[in-house]
């Protein structure tokens, strides 16, 4: 997704309230949806779903996402550790599964 230069320093203010180490957005995606997948009984649990923004930052780890869901007013930040990157693959406007091992712990 494209945005002006105004839009991405809008964008970047709100994702820093969630975490000040963050450097710059990497990318987005309009409509995801987030689930938590359990492998030993091999089921998947909906978490929630909104914007995300896959961002690099200051610090390790140095990738992470965000997904905002401003109806619900949640947030779920996850780091993203390296092996994870290769999982993400945002080629349209729409993303349908993050399946991370980081987010088998996840609490928000």
């Amino acid at each position: 997704m494209m945005f002006s230069e105004m839009e991405k320093n809008v964008i970047l203010r709100i994702l820093r309230r969630h975490n000040s180490n963050i450097s710059h957005m990497i990318d987005s995606a309009i409509q995801v949806e987030a689930y938590l997948y359990n492998s030993n009984a091999k089921t998947e649990e909906f978490i929630m779903e909104g914007t995300l923004f896959v961002y690099s930052s200051y610090v390790r780890p140095y990738y992470g996402f965000i997904i905002l869901d401003p109806l619900q007013l949640k947030t779920l930040l996850e780091p993203m550790p390296y092996c994870c990157t290769e999982l993400f693959d945002i080629r349209s406007q729409s993303f349908e599964y993050i399946r991370c091992p980081s987010m088998s712990n996840s609490k928000f």
